[in-house]
């Protein structure tokens, strides 16, 4: 069945971390504050990576490559965005590639956990004592 609680409940946490990188990212200025050098390389590879993997469970199992490439093209659609709309930020093609490697390494994983899924079954803790 296509639609169900937890698919809808993923749909709405997709969107709501779609909401969160386009929020950060058209901001005029950072709004994580910077803590090490290229900081802001894992923080595209991290909220990429959470958009993907929550789309991708959003998403019946055989679209999670669908998830992967609307992340990936998410991820440089962002930077036009900094480019275009906001002046004191602009494109930069590490940040997008950041972005797509979020998106390829979450979805990868995520594609892992459902054949694990698959072969094994859920994962459940009730029966350990």
């Amino acid at each position: 069945m296509f639609l169900n609680a937890s698919r809808v409940f993923n749909a709405a946490l997709a969107i709501a971390v779609a909401g969160l990188i386009v929020w950060g990212c058209l901001l005029p200025h950072n709004p994580i504050p910077n803590m090490f050098p290229k900081q802001d390389k894992i923080e595209h590879l991290v909220a990429f990576g959470l958009f993907a993997a929550t789309l991708a469970y959003a998403l019946p199992r055989r679209f999670a490559f669908v998830a992967v490439a609307i992340t990936a093209a998410g991820a440089v659609a962002i930077e036009f965005g900094q480019k275009i709309w906001v002046p004191t930020r602009e494109f930069s093609y590490t940040d997008a590639a950041a972005g797509i490697m979020g998106a390829i390494v979450a979805g990868a994983l995520t594609m892992a956990m459902f054949a694990w899924q698959e072969r094994y079954g859920a994962i459940s803790f009730e029966n350990e004592k």
